[in-house]
């Protein structure tokens, strides 16, 4: 860690807004592999079985508030590549660029000042630790993205999104004004044990010999706690549905009883032994499926929780009840 602060007070919080070039420095942390989109597809791939590519919320539109109040969030989330911010206190809503970092150690920024740069070889957002994002407070003709972030509050949300429309909320903590050289490095950048995304721009007067601002504005904020709960709780697999039989046309089961169970999968068993999903049924809906082919198939029927998990194949059934 300290060689990665010896990099950081190299060129720590250098901006040239005059020339609309910010230079922020971040710790650089091992990047977390991606994480699995429970709310995107099935998080598992089994051979002879085939499952729909909907996510979740087209599969069983019925419940898709239910569905997006979870952001399809579980144990195995491994942090968020985003792609888009919104402050709704003070009306902003940017792209993000990922950015790197430049020859002399410091961080490369955006190429438009109206978007929100985000290291991306250091702490994916979510993930334990500070993720930071860096914005122009304002260039030559006005403001930039971040002119208005002073205006924060404790209590104010953060919302950033990632490519597959998953998003997590930040809640303000507090803000800070630094000199541009005595800013708290590991309070801003180090390791920590909470869920934080720290925001940065420039502050005070503008030091034209320098060509930056005197003083840099910390925004610190931390993953709101329901959803830090939803992904530090391991939420186990649901159970099977029970009693899955065939009448007639009609395949029926009964209901697990579970406040978490969004809906159940109807599989049918081809010639060559292929399992292959032929319907979705809502946990608000009726729990059949009719097909015309039921008394020459075979059919098995799992359920699925609001985290994007799949339970085991419920009993097979076929042309009479067993």
């Amino acid at each position: 860690m300290k060689w990665i602060l010896s990099i950081v007070y190299v060129g720590l919080f250098t901006l040239f807004i005059y020339n609309a070039a910010d230079y922020f420095l971040f710790s650089k942390e091992k990047p977390a592999t991606s994480a699995a989109q429970a709310d995107k597809k099935p998080e598992e791939e089994v051979p002879g079985v085939i499952r729909t590519k909907l996510p979740l919320n087209e599969e069983f539109p019925r419940i898709k508030e239910q569905i997006q109040s979870m952001n399809g969030l579980t144990s195995a989330f491994q942090g968020m590549d985003p792609v888009k911010v919104e402050i709704p206190k003070i009306d902003v809503s940017a792209s993000i660029e990922n950015v790197g970092t430049l020859l002399n150690g410091q961080m490369d920024v955006p190429k438009d000042d109206q978007n929100i740069g985000w290291f991306q070889p250091g702490v994916k957002v979510g993930n334990p630790g500070n993720a930071v994002l860096a914005g122009h407070v304002d260039n030559k003709t006005g403001p930039a993205v971040f002119y208005n972030l002073k205006k924060l509050e404790a209590g104010d949300e953060i919302k950033v999104k990632d490519g597959e429309g998953k998003e997590l909320v930040f809640i303000v903590k507090r803000k800070e004004s630094y000199p541009r050289d005595k800013a708290p490095l590991n309070e801003i950048f180090g390791s920590a044990g909470g869920r934080n995304l720290n925001l940065i721009t420039c502050t005070g007067t503008f030091d034209r010999d320098n060509r930056t601002h005197e003083e840099r504005l910390v925004v610190y904020t931390e993953l709101r706690e329901d959803l830090v709960e939803q992904i530090e709780t391991n939420a186990q697999k649901p159970d099977a549905p029970t009693k899955v039989e065939v009448n007639g046309n009609l395949v029926t089961w009964h209901a697990v009883r579970n406040e978490k169970i969004i809906g159940y999968r109807v599989y049918r068993q081809n010639s060559n032994g292929t399992k292959e999903q032929v319907g979705s049924v809502s946990s608000l809906d009726r729990k059949n499926y009719m097909d015309p082919d039921s008394e020459s198939s075979t059919y098995s029927v799992t359920s699925v929780d609001m985290y994007g998990q799949e339970s085991h194949f419920a009993k097979w059934s076929g042309k009479s009840t067993r």
